[in-house]
């Protein structure tokens, strides 16, 4: 799959670097910032001088899962062997990025999508609602080949 990325993403990801974690030769109370014989009450962020101005365009990269997610509600859910009918069904996008990305929009910021779907129907309909919500799908890289993620969900009416 990363030969698909374009190379931006890739430079993008290979830029990210965890912190590694502290030597275990030091204490607990380097390591965490406390003793654990003696507890006191950690400075809250507001007893500290005030934080500089966050940037006007912040932007939230999520990198993951998008997908349709087909929300069926049924009056209870069917024994084996048993046939129901739904009584609503919804389609919505869906996926945990997807998700989370959405939101962000909703709450003001700049979120960008670094996924993968694939040029059908559901992958379509994801980048539309995607893109109608506010999330930058310039980096979404749409597969030729493959089925784009979908998920049914049923829902119980009586719980």
């Amino acid at each position: 799959m990363a030969s698909s990325c374009p190379a931006a993403i890739s430079s993008a990801l290979a830029a990210i670097s965890t912190p590694s974690p502290p030597p275990p030769s030091l204490s607990k109370q380097a390591r965490f910032g406390f003793s654990t014989r003696s507890w006191r009450r950690s400075r809250m962020s507001s007893d500290r001088s005030p934080s500089p101005p966050l940037p006007d365009r912040r932007v939230v990269v999520g990198c993951g899962s998008v997908c349709v997610d087909f929300l069926a509600a049924v009056a209870s859910y069917p024994k084996p062997d048993d046939k129901i009918r739904s009584t609503s069904l919804e389609v919505r996008g869906g996926g945990n990025a997807g998700n989370a990305l959405t939101c962000a929009a909703r709450l003001g910021l700049n979120p960008r999508l670094i996924s993968k779907v694939a040029d059908d129907a559901q992958g379509r309909s994801i980048l539309a609602e995607l893109e109608a919500d506010g999330v930058d799908t310039s980096f979404l890289v749409v597969s030729k080949e493959g089925n784009s993620p979908f998920t049914y969900i049923i829902v119980d009416n009586q719980t």
